[in-house]
Parts: structure tokens; sequence; C-alpha cells
């Protein structure tokens, strides 16, 4: 499981954006995992049971699931201008953080970010280098 692509600094109708890549063969499930910005509250978004990816599929989370104004969860964006983190951390079935905690980092003023493990996967090989790349847009 890796962070695949962070979209930030949106301009509506687009919106703040996640997306995690399934790099195994079976199906993950994430539900009553969490999303989170801060290493200090990695449990800002609780992702809905059941929820799954695909083997080698892609999963996004969007700002309304993760900034609502509903008051479901601790409302965050991810900061463009300075740089943010990205958090996906395990949980068990009680909520209880298990330890598995992929994590990207991006510097300000990025719009967009890739992983090359995905651009790896894509042209059909993977050298088992996860350095990230970045790309503005």
């Amino acid at each position: 499981m890796t962070v695949n692509e962070v979209l930030t600094h949106t301009v509506s109708p687009l919106e703040d954006a996640v997306e995690f890549y399934n790099s195994t063969a079976g199906t993950l499930n994430i539900g009553g995992w969490f999303i989170s910005n801060s290493q200090d509250d990695l449990k800002k978004y609780r992702i809905a049971d059941n929820t799954t990816i695909p083997a080698n599929g892609f999963k996004v989370f969007y700002a309304y699931q993760f900034n609502p104004t509903n008051g479901s969860s601790t409302p965050f964006i991810f900061d463009a201008a300075h740089g943010d983190n990205v958090y996906l951390s395990q949980a068990d079935a009680v909520g209880n953080l298990t330890g598995y905690r992929p994590r990207q980092l991006w510097r300000g003023g990025q719009r967009r970010l890739f992983r090359q493990l995905h651009q790896q996967h894509r042209r059909g090989g993977y050298g088992g280098d996860e350095r990230s790349i970045l790309r503005s847009e």
C-alpha cells in the first residue's frame, strides 16, 4: 500500500484529494483505518467500514470526506503552500492503531505529487526505488 497521489491547492470545482495504490495481488480492506496530515493526531479521518482497494487498484479520498462541515471527523486540508504530510494508519476493529503506516511528505508550492513506484509499475517494472517525484501543474 502506498500513497500514490496527493492533489492540493485546488480551484473549484476541483477539491483536494489523496489516492492510495494497492500494489499487492489481493484485495485490501482498509475499513476502519485512518487518514491524517499530522503525526501528532493520526486519527483525523476514519475510513468507512468495509472499504476495499482491489488488487493493483486505487482508492481516492476527497476533501468533502476528510474536511467535512458536519463534525463527523477532525477536519483537515493539505498545506500546499508550506508542504505537508499524509499518513494512512492501519487500525484494528476497535480503532487501535496497529503500526502499519505509509507516509508521504512533500515540499511547499507543489500542487500534485506522484509516487515513482506507480510510474514504474505502469511501465512494467519496479526496481525497488520508492523516491517521490513531484510535478507542478
